[in-house]
Parts: C-alpha cells; sequence; structure tokens
C-alpha cells in the first residue's frame, strides 16, 4: 500500500499490489518483490519511508532494496527510512510483560486467566451452555454476550476476553455454580478475579495507544490501520512517553505496602515489568535513526517544537 498527498494536500493511500509470495520468504526475495512494484509504476525515485512489523527478514529486505535501488541511482537509507510498526512493537512489549508473568502459585495469572479461557470456551462451546449464560446475564441485568477468546500471538485478544468476562464476573460466577460438575474446577476465587482487574488496568494504557494505531478512520490524522501507521509517525514519542511514564508509575506503585503494593503477585509483577521495559528500550533507541518522527511532529500544528523545548 502507498501513501501520498496531491496538489489539493488531499491524501491517497492506494493498493498498489497485493502478490501471492512464491519459495522462501527472505529478505532478498521480499527486496525484489518490492522493487519490481516500484518499478512497475515508476515511482522508485519518489519512495520515501517502508513501514513493516519488525521480523528478521523486513531488516534484510530493506537492506536488499537499498542495492536494488542503487542500480537504479536512487539513493535510498534504511536506516532513516524504515519505519518500524508500533502496533507491531507494543505487541511484542506487552508480550514481554505477560510471558514473564510466570509462578507456581495455583491462584496466580496464569491460573486466573486459564480459567477465564475455560469459561470462556465452555459458552461458546455449547448451545445449552450459551443459553443457560445468557439467562445469568439477565438475571443481573447485564447484557448477555459472549466471552472472547484470546490467540496468543495477540495480547489484545487476551484484554478483550478479561475485559468482557470482568464485566459479565456474576454471570460467569452463578454459570459456575449451576453447572459445578462440568465447570466447578474453572471457579475464580475473589483474588484471582482481582488478578483479573489488576491486568486489565495495567494494560489499559497500552491498548489506548494500541487502539490509536489501529483505527478504522480515513482521516489522516487518525490512520487508517496497522499495516499504515506512518500517518500517524508524529504520535510515536508521544505512545513511548505513556508506556514509560505508566511504567514508572506501576513500579512506583509497587514499592508502596497498600493498593496494588500490598498483593501478593508483587514480585511476579515486578519481574514481568522489568522484562517489559528492556524490550520498550530495545526498540526505542531504534527511532534515534529515521529523522521522519520529529519532521511529523513539527509538521503537526498541534505539536510543533514543544516536545523538543526543554526548562532553562
Amino acid at each position: 500500500m502507498g501513501h501520498y498527498i496531491d496538489k489539493q494536500f488531499k491524501l491517497h493511500q492506494p493498493l498498489l499490489a497485493f502478490i501471492q509470495i512464491e519459495g522462501h520468504h527472505t529478505g532478498s526475495n521480499f527486496a525484489h518483490i518490492v522493487h519490481e512494484v516500484l518499478d512497475t509504476y515508476d515511482i522508485a525515485n519518489k519512495l520515501f519511508c517502508i513501514t513493516t512489523d519488525n521480523a528478521s527478514n523486513n531488516g534484510t529486505m530493506v537492506k536488499e532494496l537499498k542495492t536494488l535501488l542503487l542500480i537504479d541511482s536512487v539513493m535510498w537509507n534504511p536506516d532513516t527510512q524504515h519505519i518500524r510498526c508500533l502496533a507491531h512493537i507494543i505487541n511484542l512489549i506487552v508480550g514481554a510483560f505477560i510471558s514473564n508473568l510466570v509462578d507456581d502459585d495455583a491462584m496466580s495469572f496464569k491460573s486466573t486467566l486459564a480459567k477465564v479461557r475455560s469459561i470462556a470456551k465452555s459458552i461458546r462451546g455449547s448451545t445449552l451452555m450459551w443459553e443457560a449464560f445468557s439467562e445469568c446475564c439477565k438475571s443481573y441485568g447485564l447484557n448477555a454476550m459472549t466471552i472472547p477468546l484470546d490467540v496468543a500471538p495477540r495480547w489484545n485478544s487476551q484484554y478483550a476476553m478479561l475485559e468482557q468476562a470482568v464485566y459479565l464476573r456474576r454471570a460467569c460466577h452463578r454459570l459456575v455454580d449451576d453447572f459445578e460438575r462440568s465447570l466447578g474446577t474453572f471457579k475464580l476465587t475473589d483474588y484471582e478475579w482481582e488478578l483479573a482487574k489488576v491486568l486489565l488496568v495495567f494494560l489499559m494504557p497500552f491498548r489506548r495507544c494500541n487502539k490509536r494505531f489501529e483505527c478504522g478512520n480515513t482521516n489522516p490524522e487518525i490512520g487508517k490501520s496497522v499495516l499504515d501507521n506512518t500517518n500517524m509517525s508524529d504520535y510515536v514519542f508521544f505512545a513511548y512517553d505513556t508506556m514509560y511514564n505508566h511504567i514508572d508509575d506501576v513500579k512506583t506503585a509497587l514499592a508502596e505496602k497498600t493498593g496494588i503494593g500490598s498483593l501478593q503477585c508483587v514480585p511476579h509483577l515486578a519481574n514481568a515489568l522489568a522484562a517489559m521495559e528492556k524490550t520498550l528500550q530495545e526498540y526505542y533507541t531504534a527511532t534515534k535513526f529515521p529523522t521522519v518522527y520529529g519532521d511529523a511532529m513539527i509538521l503537526n500544528p498541534r505539536c510543533k517544537l514543544s516536545i523538543f523545548e526543554t526548562e532553562t
């Protein structure tokens, strides 16, 4: 997909190609395909930035593309003009946090997620169970709805599952009681529901940042999808700032003896936070190369030089 602004400053986002890749998905193979598309439309000399996810073969692709463009006498620098998809970065950052929430306690984040997942599967896997759950929802004045199932590579699917389950907590509790024989092992304690809420509240700022880059609006100020977050380059530093500040706030809260700091899960949260912060720093460091981030902020009339100003 390409992005350009015409003489009337109208944004265009045409689909340039949709190609099935044959053979190995190597960076070199990718580069030749991209180069062929650029050559087809005769726009190689107009190429500015390329946005990809963080797969290693995409890193190889942009380096190989530089060589191919040089043959055409086109100077293109992947160090400054390769933009990494922030939505994918957030996915990796939160993934590092969730994967490090590991402990042996029977009542843990791991067991909480497993029980919520099992309840969701039960509701979705049987018409009888869905009908019973609908009645449970109605008895508490709740809108009857299924609980989304999480998908391992997408952390926001876990967020959606937890969000729905916490909203439907009373209905879930009643369903498990009504079907004690088949669902009894999935019953969550008050402490486990507390862990679910802690995880949900902690992930909320990351969900907001992720949502900003997934919006389906065609407004260039908002962005259209994960695949075209070059439209959101002016928001990248704000997103990183939001994530860093949130991690610092949570670390401070964990050090206290009240609130979240009083929970038994503090050591596990602290370890997971450390892994998350390390991953965040790794990708934030990479933003020092592309100048497009700073340029986008300066060109945004709401930002201009505000973020670059320092107190004297």
